[in-house]
């Protein structure tokens, strides 16, 4: 015995279980949640031969038997006597499905390399607008020079600044009273 498909077993379960044949033939329906695929494999190979032995006029649906003859090989021949029907053969349809599942199979992403991006004096990605912000305002600029080299707003240079002050840096300011976009501002050296 292989590897178990357990979409088709639990699917040829169903089929068995909600066929009436199990309880014609007196027997318990095969109960799939919580059981183990070895469990639930020799569960339905035991009430499919079971349905063989008490009801040998039985019509067990091809599906079933195609399954049951994959699953326990070429010596299990009552199911296809009770079906009066042969099942598909094994070249035949069945592994044309195995190789198009085996195929259509998610391949897993690989993880990517983590990228590290150089990243500013003040430790903000250098390519970002707060990495730009840095060296900027390390040279020295005016806010209006800021908010168009940038291209952000007032409230965001002057976010950013603060954060640079809870960092610990030192700001020289020239404000101008007429115009504050005219505000020259730039990063103390020694407060580093």
């Amino acid at each position: 015995m292989s590897k178990i498909d357990g979409k088709a077993l639990k699917a040829a379960i169903k089929t068995l279980n909600d066929s009436g044949l199990v309880e014609e033939a007196k027997l318990t329906k095969i109960k799939v949640v919580g059981v183990k695929m070895e469990t639930l494999l020799e569960s339905f190979g035991d009430i499919v031969d079971g349905i063989a032995d008490a009801l040998p006029e039985a019509k067990i649906d091809p599906e079933v038997i195609a399954f049951y003859n994959v699953s326990f090989g070429e010596g299990a021949d009552k199911p296809e006597e009770v079906a009066g029907k042969t099942a598909p053969p094994e070249t035949g349809n069945v592994e044309d499905l195995e190789k198009e599942k085996a195929t259509e199979a998610p391949v897993k992403k690989e993880k990517k390399e983590a990228v590290v991006k150089p990243r500013s004096c003040y430790g903000h990605i250098a390519s970002a607008k707060s990495g730009k912000l840095d060296e900027l305002l390390r040279a020295g600029s005016t806010y209006g020079e800021l908010i168009e080299e940038v291209d952000v707003k007032l409230h965001r240079v002057k976010g950013h600044i603060a954060v640079l002050k809870k960092k610990g840096l030192t700001l020289l300011t020239k404000e101008d009273e007429k115009d504050p976009l005219k505000t020259h501002v730039q990063i103390e050296e020694d407060s580093l």
